[in-house]
């Protein structure tokens, strides 16, 4: 690996990935039992969960139980979310277990049948997965702890049912309370948690086609925990897997990388651009859809979150007579140097692939539609239109109208603007939301194939042009024949630099001042050692070497090398530098690469 400016093309960034597992057994915030038979509350050292068939008729008796999850983070990914509750009586005739969401409050000491709170009568927030092991039942409630602990739904707890209330014959178990002296009921919820990384180094490619960039990072909570680094190159390419988190030998481009945990099934994804020092480059990449966050929202399900979807849409429209907002929610999980100049960043859409038209708009408004920054976290399983993340209030992008009435479009949207906020802080990078300029019920919409589209040939492009001039430190690009300045190093080590058409840019540290008339003391070695040329502090000069007039401060210098015969083409050759102190540095080349 050469250094070639290497003091100013290693960069730290921050990104979110995951944490090592963490695991919590929680005891109960409350439990109790109801029966439809006697509006009583029953608060004792069981709970029962039964039919009792009396007469021709059936009544059943419903478990609530509740959690404090306020110890879990908010942004915990729960991998996963165990109920265990434990027999404290006979069992009568088989009916299988139902955990169902609570929907409202309700008291330990207070709740009956006639005051019971709402129970969800959505299949998706009942739990029907156990085990039975002995006198312990063991639920899966990984789904709904999940949305409780980010906040998609309350924590009311859940109710423990039967399945079948109806059945004409005795069925259920009655069960340890929190009352109970032993065998209390316990949830033991697993997880990991986003954290940030502030060490990941990214060293820029020095030159065209170098294939000298790479990227690398550490971490504690991932060292020596058996995780497995996949990288992928812009077209979704495996390039490199295996036990270590750094790739070498790239070149400019996006490169991808998926970490797997070693047993919890932890997986994240994320994504960089490597450019070129001192040069304009053209990164042009197809959407993958693991390293992009899509989510769907729409106020005619407004609770229900959309991840994944396979379309972009914003829409005013209308199902069975009801007018209806839509809108998405994108992250791109690419990170973005600060160092580099946005000279481009464009989004390609393509028009949804429909026999009709995809896009309508109205004479007014028309469909316009933007892109907003989003301003806080936000987890694409659970965003729906009642939980949405906050953004700005100003446009960033705008997409313009796709015409009157039915329409196809494709559009390339500027998102120069969100980047250039984005690249500030990589951390807070929460991506943006695509919605229409304007929701007053009037028929627009605008819809175009996602990164989840099952046809990759529709997927989104992005366009980058990107340079990295480093505009705080100017002097280490724009040398000779637009070559970047080689630095002088205070010892030698496996690096080098390169001289072009005879001239070699170096940038010299010379922090004292200097008399007036004097020259840079300089001396070019050979393979064997040997002086070939050099240069004495009043100018006097050996074997061709030119002299440089001693510079303070701003030390910037172009070596014109031809007239130092000597020097054979792609041989290696070191420079030594003295400055006023007597200090040697150093660099080594090689000639005419």
């Amino acid at each position: 690996m050469r250094f070639t400016l290497l003091t100013f093309v290693s960069f730290l960034i921050g990104f979110s990935s995951f944490s090592q597992v963490s695991s919590v057994k929680l005891s109960t915030k409350k439990c109790a039992h109801i029966f439809s038979r006697i509006d009583i509350n029953y608060n004792s050292t069981t709970f029962d969960v039964s039919t009792i068939y009396n007469r021709g008729v059936t009544y059943y008796n419903r478990g609530f139980i509740e959690f404090d999850l306020s110890g879990v983070p908010s942004d915990a990914i729960i991998i996963s979310a165990t109920l265990k509750i434990t027999n404290a009586g006979g069992t009568y005739v088989v009916n299988p277990w139902v955990t169902k969401l609570v929907q409202s409050s309700w008291g330990e000491t207070t709740v009956k049948a006639s005051n019971q709170p709402a129970i969800s009568s959505t299949t998706s927030d009942w739990e029907t997965s156990y085990t039975t092991t002995g006198n312990d039942v063991e639920i899966d409630v990984k789904s709904t702890v999940q949305r409780m602990v980010y906040g998609a739904v309350p924590n009311y707890g859940w109710s423990i049912q039967v399945e079948d209330e109806s059945v004409a014959y005795d069925s259920g178990t009655s069960f340890h309370s929190d009352e109970a002296s032993s065998n209390q009921p316990e949830l033991e919820i697993v997880y990991y948690k986003p954290v940030t990384f502030s060490n990941v180094n990214i060293n820029h490619e020095s030159a065209t086609s170098a294939a000298d960039g790479s990227i690398s990072f550490s971490h504690t909570a991932l060292d020596g925990k058996g995780h497995t680094y996949t990288w992928y190159n812009s077209s979704g390419t495996q390039i490199q897997t295996g036990s270590t988190s750094t790739i070498e030998d790239l070149s400019y481009g996006w490169y991808g990388l998926e970490i797997e945990g070693n047993s919890n099934g932890e997986t994240f994804y994320y994504g960089f651009l490597v450019g070129t020092e001192c040069e304009e480059v053209t990164i042009s990449y197809t959407e993958l859809p693991n390293f992009v966050d899509n989510n769907y929202t729409t106020t005619l399900n407004a609770s229900i979150a959309y991840p994944n979807a396979t379309t972009l849409r914003a829409e005013s429209w209308t199902s069975s007579g009801v007018w209806y907002d839509s809108r998405c929610f994108m992250r791109y999980r690419t990170w973005l140097d600060d160092a580099f100049t946005i000279n481009q960043a464009d989004y390609d859409l393509d028009n949804y692939p429909a026999s009709w038209g995809t896009h309508y708009s109205s004479a007014s408004p028309t469909n316009v539609g933007k892109f907003n920054i989003i301003t806080e976290d936000w987890n694409e399983d659970f965003v729906s239109h009642n939980l949405r993340p906050s953004s700005s209030s100003s446009t960033h992008a705008v997409v313009s109208t796709t015409g009157s009435g039915y329409s196809t479009a494709s559009k390339t949207i500027d998102m120069t603007e969100l980047w250039e906020e984005w690249k500030v802080n990589n951390n807070t990078n929460y991506g943006c939301v695509y919605e229409l300029d304007n929701y007053s019920n009037i028929y627009n919409k605008q819809v175009y194939t996602s990164a989840n589209y099952p046809t990759s040939s529709y997927h989104p492009v992005w366009t980058f042009k990107l340079e990295l001039t480093y505009s705080d430190n100017p002097i280490f690009c724009g040398g000779a024949d637009e070559q970047p300045y080689n630095v002088l190093r205070r010892e030698i080590d496996g690096g080098y630099g390169e001289s072009y058409d005879d001239t070699l840019n170096i940038v010299f540290d010379e922090n004292y001042g200097v008399d007036t008339n004097l020259y840079l003391i300089t001396t070019i070695y050979d393979d064997d050692h040997d002086i070939i040329a050099s240069c004495d502090i009043a100018g006097a000069t050996t074997g061709g070497m030119p002299s440089l007039p001693w510079v303070f401060d701003d030390n910037r210098y172009e070596i014109d090398l031809s007239g130092i015969t000597s020097l054979v083409n792609g041989e290696f050759y070191l420079l030594e530098a003295k400055n006023a102190k007597g200090e040697r540095f150093y660099l080594k080349f090689k000639h005419n690469e």
